[in-house]
């Protein structure tokens, strides 16, 4: 374990004094913030299980942006009296059968429908533990 350590500190060491250190830097805060953004979701995640109500969401438009950055899925969001408009990148590769049109559950937390998820993928319907519907197979999917 000792050899790992001074190997690290070498190679650290090594990229400081070549100059590289503004890229070694980056990469570090990359990894924070991935890290906080990730932390402050699955927060987010916890306060709305707590204290969950249902809505819903209407799939309004898909727009294809290239090959390398993805698309955007463009959705409506009814809770309560409230009307919101959300839109989610799906990054290159991710492939869901959806269609504009179709209708998903909405998860928030009650009292406070700006706080909310829209379940439109198998992830997350396991992570809120709420069953897929046979009205929703496309998000059997992935």
């Amino acid at each position: 374990m000792e050899d790992l350590i001074v190997t690290a500190k070498r190679c650290i060491m090594l990229l400081f004094k070549k100059g590289y250190y503004k890229y070694v830097l980056a990469i570090v805060a990359y990894f924070l913030i991935k890290s906080y953004m990730e932390k402050s979701r699955q927060g987010m995640f916890d306060r709305i299980k707590e204290n969950m109500s249902m809505g819903k969401a209407q799939l309004i438009k898909i727009t294809p942006r290239s090959a390398k950055v993805g698309e955007y899925l463009y959705w409506k969001v009814y809770i309560d009296t409230f009307i919101f408009e959300r839109s989610i990148m799906l990054g290159p590769g991710q492939d869901y059968r959806v269609k504009p049109g179709i209708w998903a559950p909405v998860v928030y937390i009650t009292g406070c429908p700006q706080t909310f998820e829209i379940i439109w993928n198998r992830s997350l319907f396991s992570e809120f533990n709420i069953p897929i519907p046979d009205s929703l197979e496309w998000a059997k999917v992935k």
